[in-house]
């Protein structure tokens, strides 16, 4: 998988961007980017992360963790995956649970173009937002509170009882 952090426009011939490698290679040799490797960032009431995701032609797998934004001590995930029966193959975990944040993006579009996310946290509402294209997904996201700091991680990571390979 390719992901770049949204800064301008981006020339969509290209997979400009950092990549990440997965299942293909071992655990050790797993990608990651830790954006909060030495304390938490400090937030207000809102919070906005916008990124463009790609993926590589020829990879074996594609399904994982995209991103994991702690919130205190509580995760907001998103993961990608296909799972038989289920029509999305991407999905916001919110804790344990699965969020009403879910939806389908082809893989031959992910193949052709970089797509952009950008995800919102409202905390006086108390909402979550995805925005995908013209389409905007929304959920409630009770019991986080950004006062308690954000950390962001990409890829591989392992943080307190947060691990991910």
């Amino acid at each position: 998988m390719a992901f770049v952090l949204s800064s301008g426009s981006l020339n969509y011939a290209q997979y400009y961007g950092m990549s990440f490698s997965g299942l293909e290679v071992s655990l050790d040799q797993r990608s990651s980017l830790d954006l909060t490797p030495h304390r938490a960032i400090d937030a207000d009431a809102d919070l906005n992360l916008q990124f463009h995701i790609r993926l590589r032609p020829g990879d074996e797998g594609y399904y994982g963790y995209i991103f994991r934004l702690l919130v205190g001590e509580q995760n907001i995930d998103l993961v990608h995956g296909v799972v038989p029966g289920n029509p999305n193959n991407f999905e916001l975990i919110l804790g344990k649970k699965t969020s009403n944040i879910a939806f389908y993006i082809p893989v031959e579009d992910l193949f052709k173009e970089w797509i952009r996310l950008k995800i919102t946290i409202d905390s006086r509402n108390q909402r979550i937002s995805l925005h995908l294209r013209d389409t905007v997904f929304e959920d409630q996201l009770k019991g986080y509170d950004l006062s308690d700091g954000v950390r962001l991680m990409f890829g591989a990571h392992s943080y307190g009882k947060f691990s991910r390979a």
